[in-house]
């Protein structure tokens, strides 16, 4: 443990809790909403923190009138981001602060 370096603690902490979970997918739509997830999934798991998303995502989504309602799988993929990218779209800054 004495030999390992702040950079490799870095590197293994991204890669397990932001790369690992697709985190830094979100990160390229809104970093304000990714800090968030990564917190959350550090505390409490990173699929928590997946199904927090895609359970609020769905909960906003007007009865389906932006996206499809989302599989509730804790996996950020290209179904959860490009309905998190719609969303922003439709409410703007004001939907991370509601996020």
């Amino acid at each position: 443990m004495s030999e390992l370096t702040q950079s490799i603690t870095c590197k293994i902490y991204t890669k397990q809790y932001i790369s690992a979970p697709r985190f830094d997918d979100i990160h390229a739509v809104s970093s304000v909403l990714c800090e968030e997830v990564i917190d959350t999934g550090i505390n409490m798991g990173q699929s928590t923190a997946a199904k927090f998303l895609q359970r609020w995502l769905n909960v906003y989504n007007n009865q389906q009138t932006l996206y499809p309602d989302l599989v509730v799988d804790g996996h950020i993929g290209i179904a959860t981001v490009s309905s998190l990218k719609a969303f922003l779209k439709h409410r703007g800054i004001e939907g991370e602060l509601v996020l």
